[in-house]
């Protein structure tokens, strides 16, 4: 969504802003070695890293101060929403490519085009996430976002 200009006020946020946080997460995933972090049984992205992208994706984002960010979440799918008054204004789907008919990421206006197909029941803030939320994968990848973002 490149060229969208958000004019609403208090969005804190460019589709720049998110498509550049997207992408460092992204080369992050792409060029760690996850057996020496701990993390061995991830298959390659983006193929089961929606839970880990959208944890990480999200904190960083807040770590940014580009928004407080949701996980979207319905046990088979999770993906990113910013809501302003109850409206999803812009989403990530950082994995959505995993699925047929899907040829990339999506980072856009609403919600991500997925959710007709697995619309989410179950939602957690980013960085206020209940502690059983972050499985393993999304705390690790978390960790090292972090580290090599500083």
């Amino acid at each position: 969504m490149s060229g969208v200009i958000l004019t609403m006020p208090g969005i804190p946020f460019t589709p720049e802003d998110v498509q550049v946080a997207h992408d460092d997460v992204v080369r992050i995933v792409r060029t760690t070695d996850w057996p020496s972090e701990n993390l061995n049984a991830m298959p390659s992205y983006p193929l089961g890293w929606c839970s880990a992208m959208s944890y990480a994706v999200g904190r960083l984002l807040r770590r940014r101060g580009l928004g407080v960010w949701r996980i979207a979440a319905n046990g088979h799918h999770d993906w990113l929403e910013y809501v302003d008054a109850g409206d999803v204004i812009y989403s990530v789907d950082a994995t959505q490519h995993q699925f047929p008919g899907h040829e990339a990421a999506w980072l856009g206006l609403g919600s991500p085009p997925i959710a007709d197909l697995y619309p989410a029941h179950d939602w957690a803030v980013c960085g206020g996430e209940p502690r059983s939320w972050a499985k393993w994968p999304s705390q690790v990848l978390d960790a090292v976002v972090t580290r090599r973002l500083r």
